[in-house]
């Protein structure tokens, strides 16, 4: 397994107005905040256990929504970014998950406090396409993968954002490696029907029917469900 890559997203609309408690002082601009997404490994396993390698992952992020800490709501920040109880960062970014590069570079403040849940919102850009993977399947075979999907990403945890400590930084856990483990990506490549791109490598999209919709959907799946905050 890799070490850890981390990806910075400096996410940071400073929101005039960002109360650090519920009563706190308006003028207290929050904490800044610098959010990682973390890659254990670009190392993975199919549905039917068969074993993978991720050598490029590309998304574009819309927005990040914190869940506000206990004791705190969006009538008493006064942030107009405080959305039901969370506060929403607007993108959107292109990230690349492996790299770490992100565009356009960031940063943001949030109110002290701890924070068990971090939402983040993939969504397509212009081309169609929120998510873009490309790697090897057993047998040196290449595939590239294109979601169109819109979902957010959660992670759930334990972290503690407090005032006066420079730039906090929030890690989040993103395991790429468990995305394929409830997507048929093997099955889909051997079925043969998969059309080609204009490199000659298999092109995975949500419409091509049977096993390739279900690499599409099962990947989808586990990024609603796989995230952690460490």
């Amino acid at each position: 397994m890799k070490p850890a890559l981390t990806l910075a997203l400096a996410l940071a609309l400073i929101a005039p107005g960002c109360a650090g408690t519920e009563t706190g002082n308006a003028a207290d601009p929050g904490v800044p905040v610098f959010v990682q997404l973390a890659l254990t490994s670009d190392a993975a396993r199919d549905a039917d256990d068969r074993p993978l390698v991720i050598e490029q992952a590309i998304g574009r992020v819309g927005r990040i929504d914190f869940e506000l800490p206990e004791g705190l709501s969006c009538a008493a920040l006064g942030d107009p970014r405080c959305v039901e109880g969370r506060i929403r960062i607007e993108g959107p970014w292109t990230v690349d998950l492996l790299t770490g590069a992100l565009s356009p570079d960031t940063t943001a403040r949030i109110p002290a406090g701890r924070y068990g849940r971090v939402d983040v919102r993939f969504a397509p850009g212009d081309d169609d396409v929120s998510l873009r993977v490309e790697g090897r399947a057993p047998g040196e075979v290449r595939f590239r993968l294109l979601g169109d999907f819109t979902e957010d990403a959660r992670f759930e945890g334990d972290a503690a954002v407090s005032d006066g400590e420079g730039v906090v930084p929030v890690r989040l856990a993103l395991p790429v490696e468990a995305w394929f483990a409830d997507a048929p990506l093997a099955r889909c490549i051997d079925d043969g029907e998969v059309p080609l791109d204009g490199d000659g490598v298999p092109l995975i999209t949500e419409d091509i029917g049977g096993d390739c919709d279900a690499v599409v959907d099962g990947v989808r799946r586990s990024m609603k469900r796989d995230g952690r905050i460490d």
